[in-house]
Parts: C-alpha cells; sequence; structure tokens
C-alpha cells in the first residue's frame, strides 16, 4: 500500500501556552490536556479547523476533533494540507496502531515525544472515497466505545461530588473539619534506588520497582512497572504493602507534582516518589482521594527551580483536612461500590476495545470487504430456523457485521422474506444471550429500535 509521511498531509498550528489548571468543569468547548481522557472544558476556544490532537508528555494519544477547542501547552495540534485525506481517517490509523506512537516516547520520568518523530510516521494512502468509507465503519464501532467511557467517567464524577458533599472543599477547608500535617495519617518513606552498579540487585523479577511514570492520573492502581529488583535489591530499596499510597514528589513540570497512586500489590518505588502507610485509623481509599483532590495545594510547596521537588520533610508537614474515621469509612464503602460498577465497566470495555481494534487492523490491512451486505447476507442465510442456537460468532464478534445487521432490521432493508426471518431468528438469539445488542425507545420514530451497546 502507497503511504506518505505525516508532515506532507499535515501542518502543526501554532502551539497553546494554556496550562491543565485553565480548564473548567462546564465550558462550550473541548479543552485538550496531555491525557487520554477529555474531561474539561473552556468558553475560550483557540482552534477552528478539523484538527488531530497529540498530548506530548506521559502515556501516547491522540484525538481528533472538527468543533472548535483548546489545548494546554503539552499538546501538539495538526492541520490537514490537503482535501486528498480525511483527518479521521488518518486519526482512526494512528489510534488503532498507537504503539507507533508510543515509539517516540523517550526520556527519564515522564517521557514526551516530539512533533519531529510525529512528522516522520508513514501513513497508509487510499483514494478519498475508501477513507471515507472506512471513516463511516469506524465510526459507528467508535460511538460504542464512546458510549462505555463516558459511562466511566460519569461514575468517576459521581463519586467526586460525593467526597465534596460528604467533606466539604480540602483545600479551603468549607466544613471546617480538624486539620493535620500528613505525617499524623501515617508513615511517610521516601524511595531510593538500589546501587545501578550492581547488577544483581535488578536481574531478577522479584518486585515491582515503581516509578512516576506508573503513577497516572486515570488509575487508581500503580501500573505495572517495566524494572524489577531482586531479593537483594528489595532490601536495598524501599518497600510497601497493599493499601499504601504513592505520590509523584520529584519531577520536570510541576502538573507532575502530587499525582497519586494506591497500592495493590506489594511495591518497590524510587527516590522521586514519597509513600505514605496509613494508620489504622485512617481510610486508604478517603485519603486517595483526598491528595487526588487536593493537586494544586500539594504542588504549591514544591520548590520553584527547573526541577520541581517536595522534600520528604516538607511533605509530611503539608496540613490536610481530617474528618472522623467513621465518615472516612462511610465515604470508602461508597467508593468501593462504585469501583465495582467501574470494574465491570473497565472489563466489557476492554472487550470492545479488542473487537474495536481488530476492526481497526482489518480495515488498514486491506482484509475488510466494503461490500459487507453481501457477506452479511451469506452468514444470515446459514442461519437454521429450526435451531434455537446456532453459531453467530463471525457475526456477534465483528462490529462492522453486527452494525449493519442491526442498520438493516430496523429500516427493514430485505428483499427475501426468508433471509428476514433468518435476520430475526439471529437476533433473538443475540439479546437472549446479551450480546452486545439492546432494543431501546428511539424518540424520533416512537418506536422501539435495536442498537449496539
Amino acid at each position: 500500500m502507497k503511504t506518505e509521511k505525516f508532515k506532507t498531509l499535515f501542518k502543526y498550528a501554532l502551539k497553546s501556552n494554556l496550562k491543565a489548571s485553565d480548564g473548567a468543569d462546564e465550558g462550550n468547548f473541548p479543552f485538550y490536556t496531555s491525557s487520554s481522557i477529555i474531561s474539561k472544558k473552556t468558553d475560550k476556544a483557540q482552534y477552528y479547523d478539523e484538527s488531530l490532537i497529540f498530548g506530548n508528555g506521559g502515556t501516547a494519544n491522540v484525538h481528533y476533533c472538527n468543533e472548535p477547542f483548546a489545548t494546554t501547552s503539552h499538546c501538539f495540534v495538526a492541520v490537514p494540507r490537503t482535501k486528498a485525506i480525511n483527518p479521521k481517517y488518518v486519526y482512526y490509523y494512528l489510534f488503532g496502531n498507537i504503539h507507533l506512537l508510543e515509539r517516540g516516547f523517550k526520556g527519564a520520568g515522564l517521557k514526551n515525544i516530539s512533533p519531529k518523530f510525529i512528522e516522520n510516521l508513514d501513513i497508509p494512502i487510499l483514494p478519498i472515497e475508501t477513507q471515507n468509507k472506512i471513516v463511516a465503519v469506524l465510526d459507528k464501532a467508535s460511538s460504542i466505545v464512546s458510549k462505555r467511557n463516558e459511562a466511566i467517567l460519569l461514575y468517576e464524577r459521581f463519586l467526586t461530588s460525593i467526597f465534596y458533599e460528604f467533606f466539604g472543599d480540602p483545600v479551603i477547608n468549607s466544613k471546617q473539619w480538624l486539620k493535620k500535617p500528613l505525617s499524623d495519617f501515617g508513615e511517610i518513606i521516601t524511595g531510593n534506588t538500589p546501587p545501578r552498579k550492581i547488577s544483581e540487585y535488578y536481574n531478577e523479577e522479584f518486585i515491582e520497582w515503581i516509578k512516576t511514570d506508573n503513577i497516572q492520573n486515570d488509575k487508581i492502581h500503580p501500573t505495572q512497572a517495566s524494572e524489577y529488583l531482586s531479593k537483594s535489591g528489595a532490601e536495598k530499596g524501599r518497600v510497601v504493602d497493599s493499601n499504601a499510597l504513592l505520590v509523584a514528589c520529584i519531577a520536570g513540570s510541576l502538573s507532575s507534582i502530587g499525582r497519586v497512586s494506591l497500592t495493590n500489590r506489594k511495591v518497590a518505588f524510587n527516590q522521586q516518589i514519597n509513600a505514605i502507610q496509613p494508620n489504622t485509623e485512617v481510610s486508604p481509599i478517603f485519603l486517595y482521594y483526598l491528595i487526588k483532590y487536593s493537586s494544586l495545594y500539594i504542588q504549591s510547596h514544591a520548590t520553584k527551580g527547573m526541577k520541581k521537588i517536595i522534600t520528604k520533610g516538607e511533605f509530611q508537614k503539608i496540613m490536610f483536612i481530617c474528618p472522623p474515621y467513621d465518615l472516612q469509612l462511610k465515604f470508602e464503602n461508597i467508593a468501593n461500590q462504585i469501583a465495582l460498577t467501574n470494574n465491570k465497566l473497565a472489563e466489557s470495555q476492554i472487550e470492545i476495545s479488542l473487537l474495536f481494534n481488530s476492526l481497526v487492523q482489518k480495515v488498514y490491512n486491506g482484509e475488510l470487504n466494503f461490500n459487507i451486505d453481501i457477506e452479511l447476507d451469506a452468514l444470515i442465510n446459514e442461519i437454521d430456523l429450526q435451531k434455537k442456537e446456532n453459531d453467530l460468532s463471525k457475526i456477534s464478534t465483528d462490529f462492522a457485521y453486527l452494525q449493519r445487521l442491526i442498520d438493516k432490521l430496523n429500516s427493514q432493508e430485505f428483499n427475501e422474506r426468508e433471509l428476514y426471518d433468518k435476520a430475526k431468528h439471529a437476533v433473538f438469539q443475540l439479546l437472549k444471550n446479551d450480546v452486545r445488542i439492546v432494543q431501546e425507545y428511539d424518540e424520533n420514530s416512537k418506536s422501539i429500535k435495536l442498537a449496539m451497546k
């Protein structure tokens, strides 16, 4: 397949000078940060063209936007040079092959990608008509993934509102709780790096060695470490058990200071992290969210130099609200219930994302025939109306087939009665087995319609 360099298809817009704190919870336009999650808004747009947005720090991500928007200074905005390219086609290609962007993230601690690396990526080129067909197919599949992401985000916002309802604003202490230094909440431990010159400290996968890039805003637990310590290395390192808090206290950028994760396993960690092993009268879940919602307050205690630092001595003196333990536990119970629901949603999202990524690979590897009606009709034709259970795996595991089946039944696009009956038979089986199809009331047609879930 013919390819073109990204730089021949797109050019960069002027870079923003906004900070993440310039975003708001409400606004008319999306506000992009370096995160893969779009959770902020603004009323002041900076960009108006159809664009691709790349986060340049942390983990690889790419966004597509065709409405006015703004970004932080940690984003690159690319606009198309030619109408021979559909920007969303390129977005789906990079989103489905995110490893291409991951290769460009370099550096110690918080990794970054350069605009030149992106410029030199090879993009497969197809006729614009084919690009548009690809986008139409992937749009339908993507909407299912987006709905699941929105549901997860909704639960997270609900938990935030519960926290503020219980405890008020933790920084201004709107409920006038007793305040205590962080050292009163638990033991403060600063991580370290066992001597590198002794290679056997790092040879065995005995225990994970967590660094600040394993502490991510959108994940409650630390991600899996890329480096491990041996048993002898762990004896020289700093180790905490489950339910400890790991807080980034040394970073190149101020926005990285105060990032927090809650351990769900025994780990070692490096000197850029201060850990808190909570006392028995402190809820680890409460403390996690207290620190998470106080990030700007924590950042205000960092040094003002090029490298942002909060020393252990300064960290343990920071004053935090300390509500009664029984109220902390009440919040913890609610948070755990929401976590269970979110975990189920996340598992479903992983399955849907895998199907979506599989579809993306088929599209860009030329394995998807865009005259899918012919293929779908052939699969439907194989259905035996006398059987209660038919093998529908080829339909149920393929977004394109499943969505087209729904569209055809909703609009009754069948020329043969037998084919229509077999399609209905298939959908009844999928509904019974709870396979990504639901019945919903459509306000426009005032009728029940099939939809992907």
